[in-house]
This record gives structure tokens, sequence and C-alpha cells, in this order.
């Protein structure tokens, strides 16, 4: 079942790449479009420029006698170049600007559906992953699209990198110390559980398999709560003692726990009121 588990969510995240990596697709050649269009028209600009300067050096040899003449034309010029630098237009502008608004807000809300859906509820951790997931197509748009295309360098986007990589390394920052957690929770038990007969005693081994202390604050035995402070170092067993007036053939469930929250529990029951376990 785990195996199955596993293959399934590995499909799951190649669907979830393979379908950012098609919503890039379908941006860059409309972008690419636009910007060769924009380029013609630079070029063009261009063209008219260098035919402007030849009739002036035409202008220039024809008519040395006549500076005001020259002086007219060479303003022309002048007007011609700053219409071919401002016809330039950058990646932000217009319909650019718009069709990427409007990925990362389609990508933001497929993210959610895609939470909420196996479980019919979207929990912290979904909001997590939407929002950081969200961040992370954005960052790659950007430096996809700064390769080929004049993005302005202004406050806003320099706080959306930042911002971008606060929230990633708080996606698995978090991600990070809750596997942790779950490792350490797996490698916590109660090891062995004897029966002593004289005095009546419950005698609990607790092993730490983790690579941390922990200390054992709380032990339950049935509905009886015991406070305990048995500090245990890492991969390390112990054996504590707690007096309990057990019957034979009766089932006892003893539940321990740590101060981090940890816990672990066991069924068991005496063999006889001559034997120990």
């Amino acid at each position: 079942m785990e195996v199955i588990d596993m293959k399934q969510n590995l499909k799951e995240s190649f669907f979830r790449l393979g379908s950012v990596l098609f919503l890039l697709c379908l941006l860059l050649p409309i972008v690419a479009q636009a910007n060769d269009a924009n380029e013609i028209v630079c070029i063009n600009a261009t063209t008219a420029n260098v035919s402007a300067t030849t009739a002036n050096i035409s202008t220039l040899i024809a008519n040395v006698s006549a500076p005001i003449a020259d002086v007219s034309t060479s303003t022309a010029n002048i007007s011609t170049s700053s219409v071919t630098v401002s016809s330039k237009s950058p990646i932000l502008d217009d319909v650019g600007l718009l069709l990427a608004a409007i990925v990362i807000l389609l990508i933001f809300g497929w993210l959610i559906y895609i939470g909420a859906k196996a479980d019919k509820k979207l929990d912290k951790g979904e909001m997590r992953k939407a929002i950081a997931g969200t961040f992370v197509v954005g960052f790659s748009m950007l430096m996809i699209l700064s390769i080929k295309y004049d993005i302005a360098d202004n406050n806003i986007t320099t706080m959306y990198v930042q911002l971008a990589g606060i929230v990633v390394a708080f996606y698995f920052g978090a991600r990070a110390v809750a596997a942790k957690q779950a490792e350490a929770a797996a490698m916590i038990g109660i090891e062995h559980v004897r029966f002593l007969p004289d005095p009546k005693k419950i005698a609990i081994t607790i092993r730490n398999g983790s690579d941390s202390e922990i200390n054992v604050d709380k032990i339950y035995i049935n509905e009886g709560a015991i406070e305990e402070s048995i500090k245990i170092s890492p991969e390390k067993s112990k054996e504590t003692k707690q007096t309990c007036e057990w019957q034979a053939g009766t089932e006892y469930n003893i539940k321990i726990a740590t101060t981090t929250g940890l816990t672990a529990e066991i069924q068991v029951s005496p063999p006889g009121e001559n034997s120990d376990t």
C-alpha cells in the first residue's frame, strides 16, 4: 500500500510539474512574438535613421554655404534618433504584464484546488504549498524572461525576489522540521514491559532511537497518569518501575509522553501471578 501511495504521489508531482512547464511554454511564444514585432519596428526606424543621415551628409556637401539648412537637417536627424530610442519597449508593457498576472493567478488557484481535492479541506500546509509554489513559478518566469528581454530593475521586482526566497526557505524549513519530528516519533517506543510480583510493579523499558535526548514526563497506565522526569540519551534505553496492583488476565494500556509531545503506547497483559514478562 505504501508503494502504491508513493507511486501515486510521484505521478501527481510529475503532473503538476508538467502543467507548470506547459503554461510557461504557452507564455513564452506569445511574448517572443510581441518582442519580434518590436524588433522589426526598431529595425525600420534604424533604417530610416541611416537614410536620414545619408541625406544629411549629401546636404552638407552640396550646401556648404547654407549652414541654416544644415542645422535644420541635423535637428530632424536628432529627432529621428530620439524616436528610434523611445520605440524600444520592455517586456512588462501591456499584454505581457496582463498575461503573466493571469498565469500566476491560474497556477495559484490550481495548486489550491489540488491541495483541497484529496480530503475536501484546505489546511495550513496546503496553503503554504500553494503560496510557495506560486512564488517559485513567478520567480522562474522572471529568471527565464530576463535572459532575452529587458525587465525593469525596480524596487518591486527586488522585493518580490527577496520575498520568494523567504517563502521558499520557510516552506522547506517547515517540511524539514515536520519530517524530523515524525522520524523521531517513529524511533521512540516502549521496548519491553515486565510485571513484577513482589511488590507488584510494572517495569517499562523505553528506547530512544533518535539522535537527540528526550525527557519522558508522563507515564499512563490505563486511566492513571504518573508524573516523571526520565531523561534518555540518544540511541539508549532506560527502565523505569511503576507501582501498580496489576491483575493476571487483565490487559493494560501503557503510554509514555515526552516534553516535546512525542508519544508511544503498547497493550500488554500479565501472563500469571508467578511469572515475569
